[in-house]
């Protein structure tokens, strides 16, 4: 055993004695590790060597010791008994029980990875979404992930994102399939509503637009969701009735679950005898509602045939005439600055937008005074045909009165339009706002105290008796140009009004 021991100079103190004695004394396990607990006591001659670790993982340098991690022991600093230990089965086995434990900080880097991993993703499905929503091309993805990094060059996570159009477009379609087998999981156990409409493409290929109403349980709240877009070869209402229904039986919806359907009010649709309202009734007890915009819509442009055709073609013929001249552009902005009028553009008439009319007739009111002196110029300078009927029609002083009255009838439908698109819950007040513009509008061509004092279910709008004169009518409306251009208005607008009215009541009752 000397040569475990470190020779040193004799010393006549007798606690060293002591102490080498207990260092001869320390024993050691049959596998190498070191059984006495005093280890200070036990001056160790061999150095522990860095080389050691490679060969056995689970060593460590512990205070200049060999300790094993796994068994939690320290070793005599000798190759021998390191391998001994490593040769036990008591050992072999807490090292198999280890493999399957992560350390602390192999455990926090792993969870900062995870992390930093997860903000990439949804930085991407950031990007992802925001060109669904905004239906915008997926080419903008090629893009997009460069543009992060050049505007925030600090930023780990906009290095990070890799995602180009077909990672983008992939997404989106795993991303679709999840989320529609979500709604229509739901639509099997719950009560649902329907919202049908068709539309077609600019392709000219005609589709139909299913959206679903439903309340969510785990959320509490209620749903609007798009189910799906179906492609159809016909749009009358068996074709649509029957692309329906094999939906549902195809994705295993019961039909009885259906207890609401919304619709325009189109004959495919609200037609009492081969409508698919009526297809769909047959088959489950459901509530219909007619679009309310749609209907009012419906109302206004009836009204509207009582007003002379010119004044659409008007506005129409107008835009036409500057939407593909830039010289024409160019030389009403002279009259525009001599009439000290700003040069705003002509807009045009969209024919699926009906809420345009409005912008389009202010905006010709606007600019009138400098449309006039420059279709008159045109006439002298060009002869145009064109221009010179412009210039007729607008020297009329009927045309102006007729677009005055637009401004003015067309800014109360409209909001009320407004109104019923509301993204709010506006139905405790939807009756009190159409009771109070059906009376609004009465009250320019009907004596004030009998539209104030009869109920408005009973009230005879009809009757001329309480028809106000054609004076006192022009006066009623805000706008007093209309009264000063043109001293009798011709009854044509009061008889719109009064089918307007005709057919605003129908759908209001």
């Amino acid at each position: 055993m000397e040569k475990f021991l470190c020779k040193g100079k004799p010393s006549t103190d007798t606690s060293n004695t002591g102490n080498i004695r207990d260092a001869a004394s320390v024993s050691t396990d049959s596998d190498g590790s070191v059984q006495n607990k005093n280890i200070a006591a036990a001056k160790v001659k061999r150095k522990f060597r860095l080389e050691w670790t490679n060969t056995f993982p689970w060593l460590t340098n512990k205070n200049g010791n060999a300790y094993c991690t796994a068994c939690h022991k320290i070793i005599i600093n000798h190759l021998s008994h390191i391998k001994r230990h490593d040769s036990k089965q008591t050992h072999i086995r807490k090292i198999a029980t280890k493999k399957g434990q992560t350390r602390i900080d192999e455990f926090a880097a792993e969870c900062k990875n995870n992390n930093f991993n997860e903000q990439v993703r949804d930085a991407e499905y950031a990007l992802i979404m925001f060109c669904v929503m905004h239906n915008l091309p997926f080419l903008l993805m090629d893009f997009l992930p460069n543009l992060l990094r050049a505007c925030c060059p600090d930023s780990e996570i906009a290095k990070a994102i890799k995602c180009s159009r077909t990672k983008a477009t992939q997404i989106t379609e795993q991303l679709a399939s999840i989320s529609n087998a979500h709604i229509v999981k739901q639509l099997k156990t719950s009560k649902f509503s329907l919202i049908v409409d068709e539309t077609t493409d600019v392709s000219c290929r005609k589709a139909l637009v299913l959206v679903v109403r439903y309340f969510e349980n785990l959320a509490g709240l209620v749903r609007d969701r798009f189910l799906c877009l179906i492609e159809l070869e016909k749009c009358d209402a068996e074709s649509i009735y029957q692309n329906i229904k094999s939906f549902f039986l195809t994705n295993n919806i019961p039909i009885q679950n259906l207890i609401g359907l919304a619709t325009d009010g189109a004959n495919t649709m609200a037609g009492h005898l081969t409508g698919l309202k009526t297809k769909l009734t047959k088959d489950t007890n459901l509530f219909y509602l007619k679009c309310t915009y749609h209907s009012l819509h419906l109302c206004t442009a009836y009204a509207c045939k009582k007003l002379p055709g010119e004044v659409e073609s008007l506005c129409r013929n107008i835009y036409s005439y500057f939407s593909w001249s830039p010289k024409r552009v160019q030389e009403f902005k002279e009259f525009q600055e001599y009439c000290n009028i700003k040069p705003h553009k002509i807009l045009g008439l969209a024919l699926t937008r009906w809420l345009s009319l409005q912008h389009v007739v202010l905006r010709i009111i606007e600019q009138w005074d400098a449309l006039q002196l420059y279709f008159l110029s045109q006439c002298i300078e060009v002869n145009d045909i064109k221009p010179k009927d412009l210039a007729n029609l607008m020297a009329m002083r009927e045309t102006k009165a007729y677009m005055l009255f637009l401004t003015y009838i067309l800014k109360i439908v409209n909001d009320l339009n407004i109104e019923f698109q509301s993204d709010s819950i506006r139905l405790p007040f939807l009756y009190r706002k159409l009771e109070a513009v059906v009376q609004l509008i009465l009250t320019n061509f009907m004596c004030y105290q009998h539209v104030k004092n009869v109920p408005l279910e009973s009230l005879e709008f009809k009757d001329s008796n309480y028809f106000l004169p054609i004076e006192k009518s022009m006066n009623s409306m805000p706008d007093r140009r209309v009264s000063s251009d043109i001293t009798e208005f011709p009854t044509s607008v009061v008889f719109g009004i009064i089918r307007y009215e005709d057919n605003r009541m129908d759908d209001f009752e």
